[in-house]
């Protein structure tokens, strides 16, 4: 299982809006439960910018261009993710 940075980035701007609360960090959760930290390169941004994939969301678009790259399954409740191309989700 892998957290990308971009997860830990987005999670952290909700709680600080108040939009999501909990005491943790993603990290510790992450550290907690054996999951992988997955860093954004400049590879990913370059992706992220240029996919073929109508969706504004600059976190969602990250994710996708992580997983597209690294043939990763996307677990997600967002329907809106799911309409990316060339991803499996969960």
């Amino acid at each position: 299982m892998f957290v990308s940075a971009a997860s830990v980035w987005e999670s952290e701007l909700k709680k600080r809006t108040g939009k999501l609360t909990f005491a943790s960090t993603i990290i510790q959760i992450s550290d907690e439960n054996g999951f992988s930290l997955l860093d954004i390169s400049p590879a990913d941004g370059s992706l992220a910018g240029s996919l073929d994939w109508v969706h504004k969301d600059p976190f969602d678009r990250m994710l996708i261009a992580q997983a597209s790259e690294r043939n990763l399954t996307v677990v997600t409740a967002d329907d809106a993710m799911r309409t990316a191309p060339g991803v499996r989700f969960l």
